[in-house]
């Protein structure tokens, strides 16, 4: 029964994983299609996101580990349950990263989409200049 157990187990984690490459790539092809932002900080933002997914995939990994030892006794309960906790919070930990690096990303592009009025016109007076 175990053995069937891990096969499904491994066939989610396959997916699951499947799931998280297209969404680098996603990520990837996002930062590569901003104009206007310094490739400095698209790096810094790869990183981020790297390391907050490798931290949300260890602490996963580690608590399907662990929580898969649990027997239902109350000794386990009481020596495996901190580290299950630790666990959570750091997978939790890695979500706000996300969030927070995503709101980032959203806030510096919408300052560089917003339109300048004062920048039309000089450009439309350029133009005119040049004809």
């Amino acid at each position: 029964m175990s053995s069937k157990k891990t096969v499904i187990d491994f066939e989610k984690a396959s997916a699951e994983l499947t799931q998280q490459e297209k969404v680098k790539i996603e990520f990837e092809q996002l930062l590569k299609n901003t104009k206007k932002i310094d490739p400095k900080q698209k790096m810094l933002w790869a990183e981020i996101y790297k390391n907050a997914i490798d931290d949300r995939t260890n602490a996963s990994i580690l608590f399907v580990s662990a929580y898969q030892k649990l027997d239902g006794s109350a000794a386990c309960h009481i020596s495996l349950g901190p580290t299950l906790v630790r666990y959570l919070e750091k997978t939790n930990q890695a979500n706000r990263q996300l969030l927070d690096l995503s709101a980032q990303i959203n806030a510096v592009m919408n300052a560089n989409e917003k339109i300048d009025p004062d920048d039309i016109f000089s450009k439309i007076a350029e133009e005119d200049n040049d004809d």
